[in-house]
């Protein structure tokens, strides 16, 4: 006889996932969801973050973008080294959102060399026209 196959068991879930417009986050107290929504009035709130002290940040987070649903989930958490985790992957995937949507490219990195001549040969044969 032969043992029917088992399936697989899934792996733990990551810490923090996006999941269509919604931030997905594993904490001490559950799956937790944080919306990747924001109102155009809270959006342009994100542009303002680079003049705010880095130790006000994660309030002015919850009070100007986050929504306040969202903002009151974070402070009942019973871990606020998570909370704090959250605001920072929140921000960071909000930021993704906000770029994309004013047409920065996602593409790839740099190019290391110029495109303007033709790459040095490195085989050590004369095949390179001089």
């Amino acid at each position: 006889m032969t043992d029917p196959k088992k399936k697989p068991e899934p792996g733990p879930k990551p810490k923090f996932q996006v999941v269509e417009t919604n931030l997905k986050c594993q904490t001490y107290d559950g799956e937790k969801s944080v919306s990747l929504l924001v109102p155009f009035d809270r959006l342009m709130q994100m542009m303002k973050i680079d003049d705010v002290e880095e130790t006000e940040a994660p309030e002015f987070i919850m009070n100007s973008i986050m929504s306040e649903d969202d903002a009151k989930m974070l402070r009942g958490l019973s871990d606020g080294a998570e909370a704090i985790q959250i605001l920072m992957q929140f921000s960071e995937a909000l930021g993704k959102r906000f770029g994309a949507s004013l047409g920065e490219s996602q593409g790839s990195s740099d190019s290391s060399g110029s495109t303007d001549q033709p790459s040095p040969t490195t085989s050590g044969t004369d095949s390179e026209p001089q």
